[in-house]
C-alpha cells in the first residue's frame, strides 16, 4: 500500500526527487549558469554606479537668458539683412539652423509675391510670423540682424 507522500515522486519513493527534478529542469532552462550571472552583476553594478556618479556631479548647463550684447554690437558689419539673405547666411547664425533658415526665406518670397512694397521683416519681432521662432529666439538674433530703416520712425531733428 502506498502512502500518499509516495503519490508525488517519480516512483523512488522519496517525495523530494520530483521537485528536485522541477528545479534542474528549470535551473537548466535558463540562459546562464548561476556562477555567470553572479559574475555579470559583479561586473556591472560598479559600470552602473560610475555612470550614475558621473550623472548627477558631471551635470552640462546652459547659460539662460543669452548674455547682452555688446554696447558696439549693432556698429557691427557682419550683421545680416533678412530680407535680403540667402538660407545659407541665415542658416551660418548660431540660434537657426537650415530649416529654420529656408522656412523665413520662404515667408519672405511669399510676402514678396504679394507686392505690398513693404519688406517682409521690417523689424525684429516680424520674424515671429515665422513658424518655429518665438521671443527667446528673436532676443537670440537681434545682435546678428540688421532691419531696413522705416521712414515713419526717423524723428525729424527741427
Amino acid at each position: 500500500m502506498q502512502t500518499s507522500n509516495q503519490n508525488h515522486t517519480d516512483g523512488s519513493g522519496d517525495p523530494r526527487d520530483a521537485d528536485g527534478a522541477a528545479h534542474q529542469a528549470y535551473v537548466s532552462g535558463l540562459l546562464w549558469t548561476r556562477r555567470q550571472r553572479l559574475t555579470l552583476a559583479v561586473v556591472l553594478l560598479p559600470v552602473a554606479g560610475w555612470l550614475v556618479y558621473l550623472a548627477t556631479t558631471h551635470r552640462l548647463q546652459i547659460a539662460n537668458p543669452l548674455k547682452e550684447p555688446g554696447q558696439r554690437s549693432g556698429e557691427l558689419a557682419t550683421r545680416i539683412d533678412p530680407n535680403k539673405a540667402d538660407w545659407p547666411a541665415l542658416a551660418a547664425l548660431p540660434v537657426l539652423g537650415e530649416k529654420m533658415a529656408k522656412a523665413i526665406v520662404t515667408y519672405r518670397e511669399a510676402h514678396d509675391a504679394q507686392a505690398t512694397g513693404e519688406p517682409a521683416f521690417g523689424e525684429l519681432n516680424d520674424l515671429m510670423q515665422v513658424k518655429g521662432i518665438g521671443k527667446a529666439t528673436t532676443r537670440a538674433l537681434e545682435p546678428l540682424l540688421v532691419f531696413p530703416e522705416r521712414p515713419e520712425l526717423i524723428r525729424d531733428p527741427k
